[in-house]
């Protein structure tokens, strides 16, 4: 296995400064202060480590793939309503990390933050109620299904999904 040089910070303090800014910029307070607070650290980057995470999680069971329940059908999706929606957006913790678009929880939460509880006929929130559904009920394109389904992967994960991938036909996930 690979392994790369530990990165050393050239000047922690600023680093944490950088850290907790961000975190008051995202308005996590309370991630900011956990910060500040904590004295811990990140594991070292090194075999021992990678041992001892492998020791607390073991891989899934060769057979641990679970298709589809064939009696499930997109009718029996249930449909998201515009209040499920609203009130999903605004549970979002301060904070919350995006996804490879970059796009985070709190962006939509600031575009509704002045959609009241009894306004959801609001077309934003329509809008995303209609695309939860189609996700639901399994509608995504294939030709999207790559990005959409998609995460920022370890070297390791990227390996084992082209397995598991090879395993189960694509048009099967």
């Amino acid at each position: 296995m690979h392994r790369g040089k530990s990165r050393k910070l050239a000047n922690p303090e600023e680093d944490m400064a950088k850290s907790v800014f961000i975190k008051i910029e995202e308005g996590d307070f309370r991630g900011a202060i956990r910060l500040v607070s904590s004295a811990d650290t990140l594991a070292d980057y090194s075999d021992e480590t990678y041992k001892a995470l492998c020791s607390k999680h073991p891989p899934a069971h060769p057979n641990s793939y679970i298709p589809p329940d064939p009696n499930t059908s997109a009718s029996d999706v249930p449909e998201v309503s515009n209040v499920d929606v609203l009130r999903a957006v605004k549970s979002f913790p301060n904070g919350s990390a995006g996804g490879p678009d970059k796009l985070r929880p709190q962006h939509l939460k600031h575009l509704i933050q002045h959609i009241g509880d009894d306004d959801v006929e609001n077309p934003l929130i329509s809008v995303l109620a209609e695309f939860c559904s189609m996700v639901l009920r399994g509608d995504v394109p294939q030709i999207v299904r790559p990005f959409f389904f998609g995460a920022s992967l370890s070297r390791r994960s990227l390996v084992v999904c082209a397995r598991l991938q090879s395993a189960v036909p694509y048009g099967d996930w």
